[in-house]
């Protein structure tokens, strides 16, 4: 590290700003008492920091980072044991403690936060101190946490992720906003780089006792008495109380009996001509009491009655939403907290399990595949897509691709048999390898005991979404939206040749680039670059290509913030044990399916599979995986819904 030299330009400067501000009189010896106290002040070698070698001062370094979508410039302070923002900061866990700075001065910690720093497109979270400092400052901790290398040239290398990066960092010789003063050599080296140390019981030399507070009040009066002549005089404030009219009280109404009904109104005049009480809010018509409010007369309704009239204005009015309910009830009846009881009436309704209240539900959070850690055939997804009959027969397309490559194989079928698919599946495997890990919905070939077999002789992990959730299998759903594009450019006005131009479709996905990878999938499986019909017309010179791995991770990583953000994503988790509703399809082919049931149960959630898959079950104990994006927390009344499964499947389907 650096040294303090003898001809340190600090030194110099210091010694002449204290040379020069000294009172006249006593200019001499208070320049060779400064100047002594310069010479003989030892330094601690763990805050000699501040020149290099060649006496030239080091600046203070900063690390540029994001925080909240907002650039921030952080102190690397390797002195400073922890990491410190400013009280400015919001604070998630609130405890005081005392930091220590190099020159025994205190400061005092309100608690600790957690932020999340942007670093060179890597997001770390740092657990950091909240106190009273100008810049935020990233102390060892942080340093040792990302295995960070410092050096004179401003740059820092570190480690995340298993990846060594390097950073530049951002030297300033002066922080705005802090004020200038004359300081000694010895003040100048402390201040120049502050260590702070976690000390809650350490005790402060600077604070006074209530005896010494005392003993130098007492001097300072003795010293200035031409001050404090005569007696000091405190003006009078007149005060006065302001009277605000209280809550009323509520007292419940009882029936008086028709012998004291002339007292009783007589008593409620005198009470209203001296104001105690007022006659606008309810009035009595025809022996029954009314709630006059903004020019309405409510008819005022008894606890007895409340059910029959939320039956009366929702259940007898088709089951109406909650905002129509509330008018209703508000132009008519009055009982105390109504409002809550009809939303609360609303939301116990069974009508909910065949309504659509929510358009829009809640997203999960996407669930990202790190495709870096695999290997080519090492974990792939299949489906199989439904298109119009061609003349050879086909209706079926059987459709395969690679997680890693992207590599795609697509085979046209008569039928989607289980028997055919197992057929098609051995050819593949015979030209890439078996997978480890096959991703499938839950269609009925695939939740058929002869592909489960299969699967387990292999020595295949079979992996199935959940039901009506195609999102899970997005991937391999994402191409079938690529291969619809490819083929309505080149088919018949009948769609009956689609089969002839999949070999073509095929060959231009596979050797045409791929957004996620940067290169084809053909160069991410077979390391060169394919040949393609224009290779053989001209002399073309196409060099090899190597994915990126760097650029992939920065791509997902966009990818899933760009659907979190628009989704609008919650990932509250659903508690063990609660009441939900499952949006599931309904399908009767002799009904209408507009008019069919949106939701189903309600069922009680048994158990959390994953941070997006929940198993639930009925009255008697079946289970069923659904999606969280399916389920919605209800508060219907009521015996549980019995769960049905899919039936026998049909054959050849």
């Amino acid at each position: 590290m650096g040294h303090i030299a003898a001809d340190c330009r600090l030194k110099k400067n210091a010694a002449k700003k204290n040379n020069s501000s000294e009172l006249s009189s006593n200019k001499s010896s208070s320049s060779s008492s400064s100047s002594k106290t310069a010479s003989n002040q030892t330094i601690p070698k763990e805050i000699a920091s501040i020149c290099d070698e060649s006496n030239r001062i080091i600046p203070r370094q900063f690390l540029r980072s994001k925080i909240n979508r907002k650039t921030v410039y952080c102190l690397i302070d390797s002195g400073s044991k922890v990491s410190v923002f400013p009280s400015s900061w919001p604070v998630e866990k609130f405890g005081q403690s005392v930091l220590h700075t190099a020159n025994g001065s205190k400061m005092l910690v309100k608690g600790e936060s957690i932020v999340k720093m942007n670093i060179d497109s890597c997001v770390i979270e740092h657990t950091v101190l909240i106190g009273n400092v100008t810049k935020p400052t990233l102390g060892r901790d942080f340093i040792k946490k990302i295995s960070a290398t410092i050096t004179y040239d401003d740059i820092m290398y570190f480690t995340w992720m298993g990846n060594r990066r390097r950073v530049n960092l951002i030297s300033e010789d002066q922080i705005d906003n802090v004020n200038d003063h004359d300081l000694t050599d010895a003040e100048v080296c402390a201040l120049a780089v502050e260590h702070l140390t976690v000390d809650d019981d350490a005790d402060n030399e600077n604070v006074c006792g209530e005896s010494e507070q005392s003993g130098v009040v007492n001097a300072l009066i003795n010293r200035y008495m031409d001050v404090f002549e005569g007696i000091g005089r405190t003006n009078l404030v007149e005060h006065s109380i302001e009277l605000k009219t209280n809550k009323v009280i509520n007292v419940k109404p009882y029936p008086v009996p028709y012998a004291y009904r002339d007292e009783v109104r007589r008593m409620l005049v005198e009470m209203e001509q001296n104001n105690i009480i007022d006659p606008n809010s309810f009035i009595q018509i025809n022996h029954l009491w009314y709630f006059r409010h903004a020019g309405r007369d409510r008819l005022c309704i008894p606890q007895s009655r409340v059910k029959e009239i939320l039956q009366l204005c929702h259940d007898k009015m088709n089951h109406i939403g909650q905002h129509k309910c509330l008018d209703i009830v508000f132009c008519r009846f009055y009982w105390p907290k109504w409002r809550n009881d009809v939303k609360q009436w609303i939301r116990k309704c069974a009508c909910n399990v065949k309504k659509d209240n929510d358009p829009r539900p809640a997203k999960q959070p996407m669930c990202a595949t790190d495709i870096l850690n695999l290997n080519p055939f090492e974990k792939v997804a299949i489906d199989i897509m439904t298109l119009s009959t061609s003349e050879s027969g086909n209706r079926y397309l059987f459709t395969l691709q690679d997680y890693r490559s992207k590599w795609i194989e697509a085979k046209a079928s008569v039928d989607s048999s289980t028997e055919r698919i197992i057929d098609w599946l051995e050819e593949v495997w015979n030209r890439f390898g078996k997978p480890k890990i096959l991703i499938s919905d839950r269609g009925s070939q695939f939740e058929s005991r002869e592909f489960i077999d299969y699967c387990a002789r292999m020595g295949i992990e079979h992996h199935r979404t959940t039901p009506y959730h195609h999102q899970s299998n997005g991937m391999v759903e994402r191409v079938h939206r690529t291969i619809w594009n490819l083929l309505r450019v080149v088919v018949a006005d009948s769609h009956n040749d689609w089969d002839v131009h999949l070999p073509s479709v095929l060959g231009v996905y596979r050797n045409t680039v791929h957004a996620a990878l940067g290169i084809s999938p053909f160069e991410a499986l077979f390391n060169r670059p394919p040949v393609i019909e224009v290779d053989n017309m001209f002399p073309t010179r196409v060099q090899p290509r190597v994915a990126d791995n760097l650029k992939i991770s920065k791509y997902i990583e966009r990818m899933k913030g760009n659907y979190d953000e628009r989704k609008k994503v919650n990932d509250q988790p659903i508690a063990i044990g609660t009441k939900v509703l499952v949006k599931h399809p309904t399908i009767q082919n002799r009904h209408c399916q507009k008019l069919l049931p949106v939701n189903k149960g309600p069922f009680v959630v048994a158990e959390q599979l994953s941070p997006n898959t929940y198993q639930v079950k009925d009255g008697d104990g079946e289970l069923l995986n659904v999606h969280r994006d399916q389920i919605a927390p209800t508060e219907i009344e009521g015996v549980l819904s019995k769960i049905r499964k899919r039936g026998r499947p049909r054959k050849g389907v």
